[in-house]
């Protein structure tokens, strides 16, 4: 037999609690008439949404696609409230015995702003509370007072130069057989530039040969974005 609404409402309770303050917990619900609604929800000031609030775009697009057909949750993505907080999300789909009628939709919505500042406060005593979390995960980071972040060369991590600069140009551009305008050639030095791809060294001889121009061409088109 299929679980009550009641039940699952003392569900978001329990996970409230158990959880803790940074998680919202949402109960979407069939309607007699095949509406959603909010329920119940717990920890509400994280997306500031209440009983009233209509169910997300999101859950919705989820209805449409019976996409609790094909697995029994969906977790992972990310969500924006209306006041920009970012959070992330998991849906945990309520079906029927049979599993093809949906019922509802418990969701919990993870907040790591907290975590973050404890993060942010912590990088602060070590000096380094100016480089983006992302960044300290992905690899390591060094710099030192005579040559700092803002000075150094930027370091794209390509196996060449050639890659690097086919990572921005549109590779149609680069084909040998089309013949580009100067115009398109000056936009492309200029993407590249803003880029800092010109900080690689040995960049601008590969540009050109690229373009199929001189090098000469490439410091004239430099000079002209300079100014």
């Amino acid at each position: 037999m299929s679980a009550t609404i009641d039940e699952y409402r003392k569900l978001v309770h329990f996970l409230g609690i158990i959880l803790g303050n940074d998680y919202e917990i949402v109960l979407h619900w069939r309607d007699s008439d095949g509406s959603y609604y909010i329920a119940e929800i717990e920890h509400s000031y994280i997306s500031g949404r209440n009983i009233n609030s209509p169910i997300t775009d999101l859950a919705l697009e989820l209805v449409k696609n019976k996409t609790y057909l094909k697995q029994d949750y969906v977790s992972g993505y990310k969500a924006t409230s209306s006041g920009k907080k970012s959070v992330q999300g998991s849906t945990y789909f309520i079906k029927d015995e049979t599993g093809t009628s949906l019922q509802g939709m418990l969701c919990i919505n993870f907040d790591p702003s907290r975590y973050v500042q404890l993060a942010n406060s912590v990088l602060s005593l070590t000096g380094l509370d100016d480089i983006p979390i992302r960044s300290l995960v992905n690899g390591a980071h060094s710099t030192t007072e005579s040559n700092s972040v803002e000075n150094a060369a930027i370091e794209m991590l390509h196996s060449s130069v050639d890659d690097s600069i086919r990572a921005i140009v549109d590779t149609h551009l680069m084909d040998p057989n089309v013949t580009l305008t100067q115009e398109t050639r000056m936009k492309i030095v200029q993407a590249l530039y803003d880029k800092g791809v010109f900080q690689i060294k040995g960049a601008l001889p590969n540009v050109a040969k690229i373009l199929n121009v001189s090098d000469q061409t490439i410091y004239r088109y430099l000079r002209m974005i300079d100014k």
